[in-house]
Order: C-alpha cells, then sequence, then structure tokens
C-alpha cells in the first residue's frame, strides 16, 4: 500500500527498542442507502504524529499488550467507546511501523454514543469527500479506498 508497502501479517506483539511500532487503528464507518461513510478523527495541532491531519482513531501498543488490547484500550481513550464487532480491514508493513486497520459498523447513533477524547474532533465523510481532503493522512485515505474497493465500490 504505497508508501507503507506490501499487505503483511503481524506476527510480533511485544516491542522493544529494535523492533517497528505495532499500531491498532480504527476505521468506523456507517451506510446510509446505498452511500460509506468513514468517521475520522482531526488530530490537534500539538498532537505527536501527524498534528493537524485528519485521520483514523488508534495508536501502538504497549509492552505484553497483543493488538487486539491496544485496539481496544485506545478507542476507548480516544472515544469512549468498546468496539464489538471489530474486524481487520488491512495490515500494512511499513519502514518504521506496522499497522493493523479494523473496522466496525456502527449505527445512526454513534455520534451520540461517544466521547472525543483526542484530537480536535470527529465527523464523518463520504469515500468521495474522504479521498478528496488535502489534510487527510495517507493511511485513512487508502484504507478506505481499500475499503470501497473490497465492496465492489470504485473510487
Amino acid at each position: 500500500m504505497g508508501e507503507y508497502g506490501e499487505h503483511r501479517h503481524v506476527v510480533t506483539r511485544n516491542m522493544t527498542d529494535t523492533q517497528k511500532r505495532i499500531i491498532a487503528a480504527f476505521l468506523p464507518y456507517r451506510k446510509t442507502g446505498d452511500t460509506f461513510e468513514f468517521f475520522l478523527q482531526k488530530r490537534s495541532a500539538n498532537a505527536p504524529r501527524f498534528p493537524g491531519k485528519i485521520g483514523m482513531f488508534g495508536g501502538g501498543t504497549e509492552a505484553h499488550e497483543t493488538i487486539e488490547e491496544a485496539l481496544m484500550r485506545e478507542v476507548r481513550e480516544e472515544l469512549s467507546y468498546t468496539p464489538q464487532n471489530a474486524v481487520v480491514l488491512a495490515f500494512c508493513d511499513g519502514p518504521f511501523d506496522t499497522v493493523t486497520i479494523y473496522t466496525e459498523e456502527v449505527g445512526a447513533d454513534f455520534e451520540s454514543r461517544i466521547v472525543i477524547g483526542e484530537g480536535d474532533y470527529g465527523r464523518f465523510y463520504s469515500v468521495h469527500d474522504a479521498l478528496e481532503l488535502g489534510d487527510a493522512t495517507k493511511m485513512a485515505q487508502l484504507a478506505i479506498e481499500q475499503f470501497a474497493i473490497s465492496r465492489g465500490n470504485t473510487v
């Protein structure tokens, strides 16, 4: 997947100083009619990674934490939400980190059930709008593109 390399399964769960950072990313979506919309985060200007960008929720594993545990912890911290049926969309292996991207279909009431705990805000974007954002992370755009293609949609 572009700058992050090919898809590869993650086998390393714990990090040492010489290993890549292992990251769990969360991409909630809803379907309205034939339209998919993705809930993305506007990162704060002082965020340590991708400041001011629009991207997915999530973060790195902590010592002795599985990728699934990291997903649950990060989403609880960032959205006050616990994923119920998250599924893996993609594995992205880059030179400095390995990212597992999870998606989950959420209900129309999703925004009323969460509390944004990190970043400036979150909001839903259509596939088209997300791919046209000038300040979105490449990883978020690639994940949305992969999702659309996996559902038989053209982008």
